[in-house]
């Protein structure tokens, strides 16, 4: 189950460049700092902390297969207190 991102304050994370791959994205951090995915199907957000590949795979089907309609990808500090 993943841990998921409360976004309340905007001024700790830091927009990441689109990639293609999982890699990519964890090649973009700073030290200190977790992946996290913006996830939006139309409804509501998912910010979930995407810190395996596999958990990366898993959202990234379910975009493919149009289970979200739109992504991004952010650099959130890993001690963060707004993941739940």
């Amino acid at each position: 189950m993943s841990k998921y991102f409360r976004p309340d304050n905007q001024l700790e994370v830091r927009k990441l460049n689109y990639v293609l791959q999982y890699s990519e994205f964890i090649s973009q951090l700073r030290p200190g700092e977790v992946l996290v995915g913006k996830y939006f199907n139309l409804i509501f957000y998912a910010y979930p902390k995407l810190d395996s590949e596999a958990e990366f795979a898993c959202f990234e089907k379910m975009y493919s297969k149009g289970n979200y309609v739109s992504r991004e990808f952010f650099a959130v500090p890993e001690d963060s207190k707004n993941f739940l």
